[in-house]
């Protein structure tokens, strides 16, 4: 079982929760459309963004979160689906907007997640991240981004409340570590979110 697959997770399952979820969401300013949640998880984010008006789909590479979604939330008419952010089975300019919650730190094709989310944005679609960083991460997360920048902030009491309530509720600190993307340590990480906007004109 997938460390993220566990029910100790606070609701959110990634620093800052569905508070963090609902302030991207009202700064961006984007208020309908078509959205995809690019690792749903267990489907909190996706039924939030459901009960805001929003079409949306969730996708996850694990199958036992994707049911555990459309267990839960199977009423709320809210489409999850099996699928690998690598190779996505949209066409082009599906979506209004995409929303990624502590996902992209912990992919290793990290240019060609980024080239699908941008194939399947529509032009001056909008991107929302959220997710753990430390000055490595950042320096390649913005190298070559297709994207222009909005707004970008460090969340770094939301990742330390996070951080604060695993140690609490993990029985071993060495599973817990597994939380943080290789190559990082503990102690040099933070947590960012950032809304992005898609230039008119990209492929």
């Amino acid at each position: 079982m997938s460390i993220y697959e566990k029910d100790l997770w606070p609701i959110g399952r990634h620093p800052g929760g569905s508070d963090l979820t609902l302030k991207m969401i009202n700064n961006s300013k984007v208020n309908k459309g078509r959205v995809l949640d690019v690792g749903c998880g267990a489907g909190e984010s996706a039924y939030m963004l459901k009960t805001m008006g929003f079409d949306v789909v969730g996708i996850d590479i694990s199958e036992d979160l994707i049911k555990k979604a459309k267990d839960t939330f199977y009423h709320e008419n809210i489409q999850f689906m099996v699928e690998d952010v690598k190779n996505l089975s949209f066409q082009n300019e599906y979506f209004d907007a995409i929303i990624c919650e502590c996902v992209l730190s912990g992919l290793r094709d990290f240019k060609l997640c980024i080239h699908e989310i941008n194939r399947v944005l529509k032009k001056e679609g909008v991107l929302l991240i959220s997710d753990i960083c430390n000055k490595s991460f950042y320096d390649k997360f913005l190298s070559g981004f297709p994207f222009k920048i909005v707004e970008i902030q460090l969340a770094h009491k939301e990742w330390q409340d996070f951080v604060n309530y695993l140690i609490w509720n993990f029985d071993d600190l060495d599973e817990f570590k597994t939380c943080v993307p290789k190559g990082m340590n503990l102690k040099d990480i933070s947590y960012f979110y950032g809304i992005f906007k898609k230039v008119k004109g990209d492929e």
